[in-house]
Order: structure tokens, then sequence, then C-alpha cells
């Protein structure tokens, strides 16, 4: 972390520039130039870049429009250079001490997300561990709360790692550990938020391809998820295939784990157990 401090006479107030490193963000520096402060930066890959600035000293951030340069979706690799009209924010910072960051995150395709209730869902369930099923109707593969290894979706039963033994011991954990996430690079398994924001969004029973399942959002930002079933805890079987769905989240109840369900009339959140084999509908970090 390094702090550059520098008096601006025209604003008449001390600008903090704070250098925050995402994994693709390097070399972060600021300089006033005029009127103006230009950030400069390393970029490793391609990323999506976004400046935040906080004004209770890194408190909480909020995002900084009147910038200019290499900022916004897909920014190539290579040295940076960002311009922040800081005059045409001065009215909407507050205090003496402003601290600023440099974000960087994965680029996604379109195709990839939808972006409902403000959060960024994988269009496609969890196949095998670290990648997606190829359509959005196919069920991918299921998953044991807080383990990685898939389950097939149809029969006969087999694991992502050859295996036909069904584990049903319980699960431990608190949350849904970074080590055994089954989602792909840039995505994790949602929280019971973010669940729930899905849950509140309006949605409608409906088939897709002759798959059934429910969709969530409106107009072009809709989501569809299949109605996969599930395989039981104790045995594994697969059990309410094409009539209900079951979405793991990483938190847990108690003794219990939560997910997403819903069928053809209703959608909520409950507790499960953390052997069963529900589906997972991943987010973006």
């Amino acid at each position: 972390m390094k702090q550059v401090k520098k008096f601006f006479a025209i604003i008449l107030m001390l600008i903090v520039a704070s250098s925050v490193f995402s994994q693709n963000v390097t070399d972060v520096e600021s300089q006033q130039v005029g009127n103006k402060i230009e950030i400069t930066y390393s970029l490793d890959k391609e990323a999506n870049i976004e400046i935040q600035v906080s004004e209770n000293n890194g408190g909480s951030f909020k995002t900084i429009l009147n910038v200019s340069g290499d900022v916004g979706k897909n920014i190539s690799a290579g040295c940076k250079k960002i311009v922040w009209d800081v005059l045409d924010e001065r009215d909407k910072l507050q205090g003496n001490e402003i601290v600023f960051k440099v974000i960087a995150s994965k680029t996604l395709s379109d195709s990839e997300w939808v972006l409902i209730n403000g959060v960024k869902w994988a269009t496609r369930n969890v196949a095998a561990p670290g990648t997606f099923a190829a359509k959005p109707e196919d069920p991918g593969m299921f998953y044991q709360w807080n383990r990685k290894v898939g389950w097939s979706a149809t029969n006969p039963m087999k694991s992502s790692n050859s295996s036909t033994s069904w584990n049903s011991s319980n699960v431990a954990g608190n949350t849904w550990s970074k080590a055994n996430d089954p989602c792909p690079p840039g995505w994790r398994v949602p929280t019971r938020t973010e669940c729930q924001s899905l849950v509140n969004a309006s949605s409608q029973w409906t088939t897709v391809n002759g798959v059934n399942g429910r969709i969530f959002g409106n107009g072009n930002n809709t989501l569809f998820l299949p109605a996969a079933g599930y395989r039981y805890n104790t045995d594994g079987s697969l059990t309410n295939r094409g009539s209900y769905g079951y979405y793991w989240s990483s938190a847990v109840s108690v003794t219990s784990a939560r997910y997403l369900y819903f069928n053809s009339s209703m959608q909520f959140m409950v507790n499960g157990n953390s052997s069963t084999g529900f589906s997972v509908r991943c987010v973006a970090e």
C-alpha cells in the first residue's frame, strides 16, 4: 500500500492517492497535471477496470464517474493511464482526505452472465468442476454442499472423478470454502443474500427446448434455471427431475445448508441436508 499526499489549491482539499492492487494490477502511481489527476498502472492481462473513491479513509467506496483513458470494459494488457477530472467531482467529495483504488475484474462476454438485482449470474449450471454446462437448459452436475465432486444429473450415477460410491456423511464448514468451490475461475457459489435477491425477482415457470424450469428477471435480463431435481442424501438416488429445482448457496443455518428451491408455483429459500446433491449456479466474483 502506498500513499502520496498532494495539495490542490484550486479545490482546497487534500487528496490521498492510495493504490489497492487486484490480481491483475501493479505499479499504480498518481500525479497532479493541471486541474486533473493522472493515474498510471500496469495490467498483466485483459480486464475490466474501475476506479473507486472513499471519503472516509477506505471505510466505504463508490465509483468515480468523471474519468477517461484506460478505464471501463475489456482493457488490454500493458502500461495504462487514467485521467480523473477532480474539479467535476469536487461537489460530491466530502472531507479533506480521499482514498482511491484501481480495481480489475475478469472480462465476461454478454452470453456468460445476466444482471439481476445487482448480481451477475452465470447463464449456465456448473458441469464438471471448473466448467459450465454447454447450454442454459442443461442440468450440469449435482454437488454436495462444500464438496468439489460433481455427480451426474441423469442415471446411471457417476461422479466427476469416476466414482459410483455416494458419500452420505454430513459436510463440515460454516461457509463454502474457496478450495471446494466448483465454479470456474472468476466465479463462485452465491451467498444466501444473493440467492434471496433472485427469489425476490419476478419469475415464472416455463419450458426451454423441452426442459422444465423457472425463468427469473425481466426484459433482456432473464435467467433460466432448469428443474434438474436432486440426488438424495442417503444413497444418491435421483429424485424430482423435471418438476423441482434445488440450487445451493454458500451459507449454513444451524446444522443445515441453505438453498434456493422452486417448482411450478413457488420459489423460496430453505434449509437442507448438506450431503444432498443439488445444482450450482455461480455468480461473478
